[in-house]
């Protein structure tokens, strides 16, 4: 089995914990560069230590891509909080209005955090929460979302293994030893 990059060599790839339940992938999103709209996809090449192939954040050209630090590769929130915030009537909000590039359903992304995971032959590590910012409230214009998508606003990841991900892939913890 690989290891894994950048300190992270006790992560075996194969390795799923049996207990942890996986979920899915049900979005896939890219934006060409900062403010652009995003893209829906049904796949995507996912490069290893950059992120989503034609994403701002691979390119550099995010609007937070000169910040330092992990987790800017790829972000990813989970369809359950989206529909939390449409079913509380705080805010009109639809999955790629939130900006991010992955959409999960049915796995509790802080869970993930300090953790690889596969989503389909990817592997992802969860560097940090993915707090809402006003950047997102004012491009689209929707006043309370800041604070709506607070403690809910999805995962920061760095890509370890590249490849392709697909609508519907799984989405299983790995183990560390």
């Amino acid at each position: 089995m690989a290891a894994a990059r950048g300190g992270r060599e006790d992560i075996r790839w194969g390795s799923v914990a049996s207990m942890d339940r996986g979920g899915r992938l049900v979005g896939i999103y890219t934006a060409a560069g900062r403010g652009a709209a995003m893209r829906a996809r049904s796949r995507a090449r996912v490069i290893e230590g950059r992120g989503l192939a034609g994403d701002r954040y691979a390119a550099g050209a995010g609007t937070y891509s000169a910040w330092s630090g992990s987790g800017r590769a790829v972000t990813l929130i989970a369809r359950e909080a989206v529909r939390a915030l449409v079913d509380e009537g705080r805010v009109t909000l639809a999955e790629h209005e939130t900006r991010r590039n992955l959409v999960t359903e049915g796995i509790d992304l802080p869970d993930l955090i300090g953790r690889a995971f596969r989503v389909g032959d990817v592997v992802l590590y969860g560097a940090r929460p993915c707090p809402p910012c006003g950047y997102l409230e004012r491009l689209l214009d929707r006043p309370g979302l800041w604070r709506a998508l607070a403690e809910r606003g999805g995962l920061r990841a760095d890509v370890v293994r590249g490849g392709t991900v697909e609508l519907g892939a799984a989405i299983v913890p790995l183990t560390t030893s």
